[in-house]
């Protein structure tokens, strides 16, 4: 009897529900995150961008310095009071309910002020803003006008590449069309419901916006093609070779395994720390820079891929058996759900890849004859042969990767650890960050709305809902919080609330 083979679920979390605090601030991703426009902002000349995480640079305040958010610069008071009102209507369920459940134009606004506000506060409340601006995205369809882009088009007529999210074309951005980006394009014809697989998608965006690091591939912006909400793209730097195409083209004298691993590995755990699961880890989907460095993409659009709006496309069952041999056992299982840990079995294969010039595992094999020496027979890819810099330990490594029990495999972060104890080559030549030059461009296409723009109808609302929260006496909040009413400071939302599509519109 053949084995249950399925689309796997993925279960994400994800860090930027809980207080950001936790980690420094060089590695906390959404420190800068969904960077906007000020409320009040000064103009004057951008300034020159050093690293990624400040890669769309933040905007100022009047009354505000240049200092770091980690340190609480001095505010304007009308901000304060926007902030402070903010607060006390996310920290009433009732009004809370109101704020997430606006439609059209005032959500819209919404989520401008949203994004806004998120920029001049610290954890929690920060964190409590962008759970809002999650849910209310879902509920409206809308997404912050900040994400989106202006002067872009398809340079060319055909796609080339596809995937289950879409296809993808090259396409260039800028006021001269100077800069290649990567279109992609999500089908929505497949699916009746068209609005339900857009909301996933902006969403997706919303989420990979955060997320900072030299070995993830960044987040650029969405685009309509031709003006249609039903031809939504996601922008992203255009990248000419995947791992796979590097590794089967270039010499072996020009390919540094160690260096590919450590960085991959890396750029792993940054995921992970953000409480990011990939689900679909393999060659394909890791690109390399132009330094021959790679970056992880395409973390998000696998998830929305596989959720049951998705599974109603004729193009389910393809795309699901293409990834075959990147899943771990308790994938291949009716049960299965991705994880961090079905995630490390992946990276073992993605290594294996590495070490093999871009062969997978099994490359002799069918899809269904990979499932039965997995899941029946229990075996593994045998090590390759006559591969140069694949040491003892480093082959121990990978085979611990694939261990039945997935919580016995190690995590990314051990990996790192592993890396660096053994004094990987890549260690001592960190991934440079992602250059000025994606700054200086989302600078002049980006379109950021003013504060002005929003209204009265936006002020009249918040004056209410402020108005009609109740205050809270200490202990009576206190049992609030243990019973999971509100929000409280450190509430994650779980992941079939935020991703599975079955539950997305019931989001509270």
């Amino acid at each position: 009897m053949r084995p249950v083979v399925r689309r796997h679920n993925s279960t994400p979390e994800f860090s930027i529900f809980h207080d950001f605090d936790d980690g420094p601030p060089e590695t906390d991703a959404v420190m800068d995150a969904l960077d906007g426009p000020g409320i009040g902002r000064r103009r004057g000349p951008p300034e020159p961008l050093d690293d990624l995480d400040r890669y769309c640079k933040r905007p100022r305040l009047d009354g505000w310095g240049s200092q770091s958010l980690v340190e609480e610069p001095q505010r304007n008071i009308s901000i304060d009071r926007e902030l402070d009102r903010m607060k006390v209507i996310l920290n009433n369920e009732v009004q809370y309910q109101k704020l997430i459940s606006q439609n059209g134009l005032m959500a819209q606004n919404l989520l401008d002020l949203l994004q806004q506000l998120a920029e001049y506060t610290m954890p929690p409340l920060r964190s409590q803003i962008y759970k809002a601006m999650l849910r209310l995205s879902s509920h409206s369809c809308h997404h912050p006008r900040c994400l989106s882009l202006k002067h872009v088009k398809k340079l060319e007529e055909y796609p080339v590449a596809g995937g289950g999210f879409g296809d993808v074309y090259k396409g260039a951005m800028g006021r001269y069309q100077t800069t290649v980006v990567c279109l992609k394009v999500v089908k929505v014809y497949l699916t009746s419901n068209v609005e339900k697989l857009l909301s996933d998608y902006i969403r997706e965006a919303i989420i990979w916006r955060q997320l900072k690091h030299p070995n993830v591939l960044p987040f650029v912006g969405i685009y309509y093609l031709d003006g249609s909400r039903t031809h939504l793209c996601l922008v992203s730097p255009w990248m000419e070779r995947n791992l796979v195409e590097f590794l089967k083209n270039a010499t072996p004298d020009d390919i540094d395994h160690e260096m590919l691993i450590f960085d991959i590995a890396r750029g792993l755990a940054y995921l992970h720390s953000e409480k990011v699961v990939h689900g679909d880890l393999k060659g394909v989907n890791i690109l390399m820079r132009s330094s021959d460095r790679p970056c992880i993409a395409d973390f998000g659009l696998a998830r929305v891929a596989d959720s049951k709006v998705r599974r109603m496309s004729s193009s389910t069952e393809a795309h699901h058996l293409g990834t075959i041999r990147w899943l771990a056992p308790e994938l291949l299982k009716d049960d299965g759900r991705t994880s961090k840990s079905s995630d490390m079995y992946a990276f073992g294969c993605v290594c294996y890849e590495i070490f093999s010039r871009g062969y997978p595992p099994f490359s002799n094999l069918n899809d269904w004859a990979v499932i039965h020496r997995i899941l029946n027979l229990n075996e593994r890819p045998s090590r390759p042969c006559d591969s140069p810099g694949l040491t003892d330990s480093m082959w121990s490594m990978i085979e611990l990767c694939w261990l039945e029990n997935e919580a016995a495999r190690p995590s990314a972060e051990e990996v790192v650890a592993q890396l660096e104890y053994h004094h990987v080559k890549g260690n001592d030549t960190l991934c440079p960050d992602w250059d000025e030059s994606l700054s200086e461009v989302l600078r002049e296409n980006l379109d950021y709305p003013s504060r002005t723009s929003f209204g009265d109808e936006i002020e009249e609302l918040l004056s209410q809902l402020e108005s009609s929260c109740i205050p809270l006496d200490g202990e009576l909040l206190e049992g609030l919080k243990e019973s999971g009413t509100g929000c409280d400071d450190d509430i994650c939302i779980s992941a079939d609330s935020i991703f599975d599509s079955e539950n997305s519109n019931h989001v509270s």
